[in-house]
């Protein structure tokens, strides 16, 4: 996974104070490893030895942990406690990868039909691509859809800024280079991707700093990561998605 969740009050945390400053980096070096490495909270007693020169540093920070509560014991070194409580589960990780490529896949290039009146024209093609991905995420799709069309999403930004109060953009070349290297080298799905343009121009913070597709595509991931958190907020997002990922697998064994 590409990221872990970090409780906003960890400075204040009372465990986080009793294993003391160095205590806290290592819980959070430990975090991210296991979001990495996608090992359920486990952290191997190898990965501690060599987090810090000093092993026996270390390790009595790792002791630290465990006796706060933050960390367990195991036969092969320590666990995160409730990590896959908040974070999603490798189980979990791999049902969503899974389902998401086979969204995907749904809506790539369908093989000519030998009946005439069930072939599909290229636009209903990208309508059907566009639903399986929307369907994927928790972002939703609103009004006009502008991800079918070359350079839709870039106009649409364009529309969306001026009508925020900006100066009208203009959609340059580097605007459609953008778009194209956001679709197929980063293989964002159009939809979701037209889903949170429309959010981050109705965002207090993010309308005034996303002007631009070049500057949408580097910050694709953080504005994904704070719509979905969002979303969290309003509905159980992270319950949806499981559930989408678990009903995809059953279709799939069916």
């Amino acid at each position: 996974m590409d990221w872990v969740k970090l409780w906003t009050n960890l400075d204040g945390h009372p465990k986080i104070l009793a294993a003391g400053l160095a205590g806290a980096g290592l819980y959070a070096r430990a975090l991210a490893y296991c979001g990495r490495y996608e090992t359920d909270g486990d952290v191997p007693m190898a990965w501690v030895e060599n987090a810090e020169a000093n092993t026996k540093q270390v390790l009595d920070l790792a002791e630290a942990l465990a006796s706060v509560g933050l960390w367990e014991r195991t036969d092969t070194g320590f666990r995160i406690r409730d990590f896959t409580e908040v974070n999603f589960s490798r189980a979990e990780m791999q049902r969503l990868r899974k389902a998401r490529s086979k969204a995907g896949k749904k809506g790539g290039k369908q093989k000519p039909s030998k009946h005439p009146s069930k072939r599909l024209s290229k636009s209903q093609a990208n309508a059907k691509q566009d639903e399986s991905y929307s369907s994927s995420s928790s972002l939703r799709v609103v009004g006009k859809e502008a991800s079918g069309a070359k350079g839709g999403l870039a106009n649409l930004l364009a529309e969306l800024v001026t009508r925020n109060g900006s100066r009208a953009p203009t959609v340059t070349r580097e605007w459609l280079e953008a778009e194209r290297l956001l679709l197929e080298r980063d293989g964002r799905p159009p939809a979701e991707a037209e889903a949170l343009i429309r959010w981050c121009q109705e965002d207090d913070f993010w309308k005034s700093n996303i002007l631009s597709l070049p500057k949408f595509r580097k910050q694709y991931d953080q504005l994904r990561l704070k719509a979905e958190a969002e979303q969290k907020r309003r509905s159980p997002g992270m319950e949806q998605a499981r559930r989408f990922a678990e009903e995809a697998e059953r279709k799939e064994g069916t």
